[in-house]
């Protein structure tokens, strides 16, 4: 299956709109897409991942959810974004690089959203956005009428919460998370 939100853009602002930025944008322009994840962008995810904080275990490793896409067909996928940076004549300048990505889970009735992350020198584009229209689309083609996703509540997501609350997603006022991890030897 292929992804459908593709955004693509030439060329891309030099500022994030971030009033604290602190990081370097690409020159020229961005070149970028949404599709799905293959087995070869884990190093480039998990950098990802561990740029935004995400807490990863076992069940994150490269085997772990390559075995999870290949049993869990119809109820699992990874999108990534990859852009491309072009020069001023919008000529790519190097190898493409996975700069966000997320895991979608489908239970029979609700999309989960899991590990949704950019790249801190790739926000404020639209990949965020992107990518959650990816998962809302993916979340129709299952028939799940319901999708969750769990964010900290630390300041250090308060941009996060903002975009979620921008593309019509509510605060769960009523749902608390709890994590137990089981000793299975």
């Amino acid at each position: 299956m292929k992804a459908t939100a593709s955004p693509k853009s030439k060329p891309q602002p030099q500022s994030c709109g971030d009033a604290n930025c602190n990081h370097d944008h690409p020159r020229g322009g961005l070149e970028v897409g949404i599709r799905l994840y293959k087995p070869e962008d884990y190093r480039e995810l998990k950098e990802v991942w561990k740029l935004g904080e995400i807490s990863c275990d076992d069940t994150d490793s490269a085997r772990s959810l390559k075995e999870n896409a290949e049993k869990r067909k119809h109820s699992y996928r990874i999108f990534v974004a990859e852009a491309k940076t072009l020069d001023a004549a919008g000529r790519p300048t190097g190898k493409p690089r996975v700069v966000a990505g997320v895991i979608c889970t489908f239970d029979g009735k609700r999309v989960c959203i899991y590990h949704f992350a950019v790249h801190p020198e790739f926000r404020g584009l639209g990949l965020a956005t992107a990518l959650l229209e990816t998962c809302e689309h993916q979340a129709k083609l299952w028939g799940a009428r319901h999708m969750r996703l769990m964010s900290r509540t630390d300041a250090s997501r308060d941009a996060a919460r903002r975009l979620y609350l921008k593309n019509g997603w509510e605060a769960s006022k009523n749902l608390c998370q709890f994590s137990k991890t089981i000793d299975v030897t």
